[in-house]
């Protein structure tokens, strides 16, 4: 087993009370015995979608959740976590997916997930 650090960071909102919303963002951190980068990648997925659910949305109705994994003094390259995950079922990687692992990796070691895309990403195997 190995430990990793994962960092969040929740853009949510606030109630100022009588319905009034405001944004704010949250940073949290966790560990996680796990052992690979892959299995640490899979249980951080589940907190954020567990601290997503915790919080108000924000002003646009919505709550973001991102996070990076620190292994040691090295970040996670999450993305190609994901990528090499899903390069043995799909050989070929159409545009759609690459898009979408665009939009959930804005850069390789940060993962962003909004929580509408939970539902999506729920059932799959990552």
């Amino acid at each position: 087993m190995s430990e990793y650090h994962v960092i969040y960071s929740i853009d949510h909102g606030v109630s100022t009370g009588f319905g009034l919303k405001s944004n704010e963002k949250t940073t949290e951190r966790r560990t996680i015995d796990t052992s690979s980068g892959l299995s640490a990648l899979r249980k951080s997925l589940i907190q954020a979608e567990r601290l997503a659910q915790s919080y108000l949305t924000n002003t646009d109705g919505e709550v973001s959740v991102g996070f990076k994994i620190v292994q040691g003094d090295s970040l996670l390259d999450l993305r190609s976590l994901v990528e090499d995950e899903l390069k043995k079922s799909l050989p070929n990687l159409d545009g759609g997916i690459q898009r979408e692992l665009d939009t959930m990796f804005p850069t390789p070691d940060y993962c962003q997930v909004k929580d509408t895309l939970f539902d999506r990403i729920k059932g799959d195997r990552i």
